[in-house]
């Protein structure tokens, strides 16, 4: 029987990428030029998990923080979608930035720590807690 590690490792070699991999460079231009921290989990979480479909029932999620940019790609025009607070409000984070595109009815998040939010409620401290909650048949 396979281990939590072994399966979540096999959900994301497997996954189908379909967005083109960025370099570190071009996550931080992206990311910088919308006015967002390139902290080390965002640039993590982009190299990683860019294009990663994951599915609720029947509609796919895809994850990523940058959209389009054109081709070839010019981070400079790249789309980031996020919400930015007051540091003064006593959030531990100031941004929210959508971490997946989907038809499903959640709005999905990322914070510049790499926590993982759904609907701005925190759910996973890390993107890989996710997913071993997703291979262990969590919906």
């Amino acid at each position: 029987m396979k281990s939590l590690q072994e399966k979540v490792l096999e959900l994301y070699e497997d996954h189908q990428k379909t967005q083109i991999p960025l370099s570190e460079v071009e996550i931080r231009l992206a990311l910088e030029a919308n006015g967002l921290p390139a902290t080390p989990q965002l640039i993590e979480f982009e190299q990683r998990y860019r294009g990663m479909k994951l599915y609720a029932d029947i509609v796919a999620i895809e994850f990523g923080l940058i959209w389009d940019g054109g081709a070839p790609f010019d981070p400079t025009v790249a789309a980031v979608e996020y919400e930015a607070f007051d540091p003064e409000d006593g959030r531990d984070h100031q941004y929210l930035i959508t971490c997946a595109h989907s038809e499903f009815y959640i709005q999905f998040g990322l914070d510049e720590h790499g926590r993982y939010y759904e609907n701005g409620q925190l759910k996973f401290n890390t993107f890989w807690e996710l997913l071993e909650w997703y291979v262990r048949g969590g919906r």
